[in-house]
């Protein structure tokens, strides 16, 4: 179990990766179009598209490893006042609907993708068709469906999800 969690862990790393240089060029497209507006009058065409595309990876392609480092919210108020046993009790339901609901995001981004490719839809400015965008969104909640599985797993075990 050691080996395929380290493997699953270093591709949740990588996805991430791949999140943050999206936030990267986001914000350097951003940052280039507010200067050459202000400086120089002339915006770049179509960067509000480009930087819509670019927070859909950066969003999607982070959240597993959000998950992985408990970044994600959490009400502790009664949690921690209930004993060990009730709380994986918890545990285990709050991660079996977790993958429910990511499985069930996930099943109808790839709806949607095949939907959108199947009109052959494009986005206005640059016009790249927007399915592929719609799978960046299917992996993003695939992966957190796996980060919770293996949570899952390594909470029934007893051991820390860490």
């Amino acid at each position: 179990m050691q080996g395929a969690r380290r493997k699953w862990e270093s591709l949740v790393e990588k996805a991430n990766s791949i999140s943050m240089a999206a936030i990267l060029l986001q914000m350097s497209v951003l940052s280039a179009d507010v200067i050459l507006r202000f400086t120089l009058n002339r915006p770049i065409t179509g960067s509000d598209e480009l930087a819509g595309f670019m927070m859909i990876v950066a969003v999607s392609l982070c959240i597993a490893y959000a998950q992985k480092l408990k970044a994600h919210v959490s009400v502790r108020l009664i949690y921690d006042k209930v004993p060990p046993g009730f709380q994986k009790a918890m545990d285990v339901l709050a991660y079996v609907l977790g993958i429910f609901v990511c499985a069930l995001v996930g099943w109808r981004c790839i709806v949607a993708a095949l939907q959108m490719k199947a009109l052959n839809k494009i986005s206005e400015i640059f016009k790249v068709p927007v399915f592929p965008f719609y799978l960046v969104i299917t992996v993003g909640f695939l992966f957190l469906c796996g980060q919770l599985v293996l949570e899952l797993l390594l909470r029934l075990r007893g051991e820390d999800a860490q």
